[in-house]
């Protein structure tokens, strides 16, 4: 059976909006079949009447009325085309941005397993596949069914018997369609997947380029390329040889269609119960009718690839976060400090592989802490949990101030993640102005708070030597590493957060820029909580506090003076011996 069900429910949801679009197309679609089954006619009258020996006015009013309506319907295809488009990029591009808003609410676990490539054709290559469904076959098919029928009821106003004999016929047409409908849609199901892994795997090896060049793993990249290449190539041949089945089916239909107008046509006319007017308009008639069924019959290899990529629609919207967001308790704005605690907290990315360990930690409202330890033991982790890219395993996480504290699966994401902000090495620069860098495209943010921002940041000189100003176009590769970094700090002066994570921002920079980047850290830490995932001691200096993380485990928690003045403690004795390669 149809999935009519699926297609209603999309239709509902993406078309409906959009209804003043839909009902003038469906005007459009109206008038326009009226004109198809009133031309023929027309020229039906024009020959009986030439036939008769009719005067010269009446065949020239005739013909003047012909052309006229085939310009009038000439017209109405071209605007019919237009809503049609219109109707359907509006909605896909609703369903797409749906699509898109769903995945990024999705946890980090959902976001691992799918490489960008994959999911490029998941957003926008199974949307596009839609678009005609939005379209053609959600309207026309529709117009085309209503085509039909009028052009039957025409022909059961010449001849019943006739009329009966046609409308067989279509219904035939259609029963045969819909039986060889759905034997195509697993193999274009399986087209589009292997599609979607071949574009994850260029996405995945351009980004790798200068590794596979510098380790000679070109041959054996071209290789796999080739390979997952020859799949999709397979797959859609297959689903295209098998969709190639519907057109075999519509010669067969055609001919059998201009065998029974001579079969029931020209004995009816010989026999003079039609005229060779009536006998050609059931011919056009007949005629007319192959361009509905070729229409519905493509239409319905169309539905085939849109069905399966609905069927793959269907299964990512169906994929759930597996963080619930059902928090009411908020951290309000007044608070200027916040504090946060980890409590006896067990966390692992695999099953029974622990990352952390029974973590028990509390930072102060307006204190600092830094992180160190080897690659592995947990920094990071750390990081991700409080953001709460992933729920925890065990144990409690919770922010507070001024006596009240909050669970962290208390607290609404988007307000979560409001009031906390990290930096990276690695700063994201979008193709954009240098305002919506900065804004992330809010374009509430007035001007001089950007540029008061900059200057803070040590940008001004940098500033200064942008021909347009806040209005330049910034990318990657635009900007050095020490000024991105330094954009990144102002996007964070701008959000004002609570809660900042650093993960050692000036590791790979010369001197001289490191510098900048130590007065922005130490203006970034002032009147906040703040975290820094440290890689080289020397970055620690001013900080509060140091915890030393070792497998997953505390292996030292406490004042950073303390802990300096403390000879037998793990701190002072890397301190003394320099040690920076242990928390590589």
């Amino acid at each position: 059976m149809l999935p009519l069900r699926k297609y209603v429910d999309v239709l509902k949801q993406y078309i409906i909006p959009y209804k003043n679009l839909l009902i003038i197309l469906s005007g459009l679609i109206i008038f326009e079949i009226l004109i198809i089954i009133i031309n023929p006619q027309i020229i039906a009258f024009y020959i009986d009447e030439v036939t008769v020996g009719t005067t010269f006015e009446r065949l020239a009013q005739a013909a003047m009325l012909f052309i006229g309506l085939a310009v009038i319907q000439q017209v109405l295809t071209v605007i019919n085309v237009y809503v049609s488009q219109s109707l359907a990029w509006n909605s896909t591009n609703h369903l797409r941005m749906d699509l898109y808003s769903h995945t990024l609410n999705l946890d980090m676990t959902f976001q691992n397993e799918y490489k960008p490539g994959e999911m490029i054709e998941r957003i926008d290559g199974d949307v596009i596949q839609l678009a005609n469904f939005f379209s053609a076959m959600s309207v026309q098919l529709v117009s085309n069914a209503l085509l039909m029928i009028g052009i039957l009821i025409a022909i059961f106003l010449k001849d019943f018997m006739i009329g009966l004999v046609f409308t067989g016929y279509v219904i035939i047409s259609l029963l045969l369609m819909y039986f060889v409908r759905d034997w195509a849609i697993p193999y274009w199901k399986k087209a589009r997947e292997t599609s979607q892994e071949v574009l994850g795997f260029i996405e995945e090896r351009i980004s790798g380029t200068e590794d596979i060049v510098a380790n000679g793993g070109v041959e054996f990249t071209m290789s796999k390329f080739y390979e997952n290449s020859t799949k999709e190539y397979n797959a859609f041949t297959k689903a295209v040889l098998l969709s190639r089945i519907i057109t075999v089916a519509i010669f067969f239909i055609q001919g059998f269609g201009i065998t029974l107008v001579f079969v029931l046509g020209i004995p009816a006319y010989t026999s003079g119960k039609f005229t060779l007017g009536e006998l050609f308009l059931l011919n056009s008639y007949i005629g007319l009718l192959f361009g509905p069924i070729f229409t519905i019959m493509r239409q319905i290899q169309d539905l085939q690839q849109a069905d399966a990529s609905l069927d793959r629609i269907s299964e990512l919207f169906a994929i759930e976060s597996k963080l619930s967001d059902d928090g009411d308790k908020i951290i309000e704005d007044e608070i200027e400090h916040m504090g946060m605690e980890f409590k006896d907290v067990s966390f692992s990315y695999v099953e029974n592989e622990l990352v952390l360990n029974d973590i028990s930690f509390n930072l102060q409202p307006g204190s600092s802490l830094g992180l160190i330890g080897r690659t592995g033991s947990g920094k990071s982790t750390i990081s991700r949990l409080i953001f709460r890219l992933y729920d925890i395993d065990e144990g409690n996480i919770k922010f507070y101030n001024n006596g009240t504290s909050l669970d962290i699966t208390d607290i609404p994401l988007k307000n979560l993640r409001q009031n906390i902000a990290m930096v990276t090495q690695s700063v994201e620069l979008f193709e954009a102005t240098l305002r919506d860098n900065l804004t992330f495209f809010d374009d509430s943010v007035e001007d001089e708070i950007l540029l008061d921002i900059l200057e803070n940041m040590g940008l001004t000189n940098w500033y200064n030597n942008l021909e347009k100003g806040l209005d330049t176009i910034i990318m990657d590769g635009s900007m050095s590493a020490g000024e991105a970094q330094l954009l990144a700090f102002s996007r964070i002066f701008l959000r004002d957060p609570k809660l900042v994570i650093l993960d050692e921002a000036s590791s790979r920079l010369d001197p001289a820029t490191e510098g900048l980047i130590e007065k922005a850290v130490e203006k970034l830490l002032e009147n906040r909580t703040a975290i820094l995932i440290a890689h080289r001691l020397e970055t620690l200096s001013k900080l509060e506090n140091i915890m030393i993380l070792d497998s997953g485990k505390i292996k030292e928690f406490g004042n950073q003076q303390q802990l300096l003045n403390d000879p037998a403690s793990e701190y002072s004795k890397l301190i003394e011996l320099g040690i920076e390669e242990e928390l590589v």
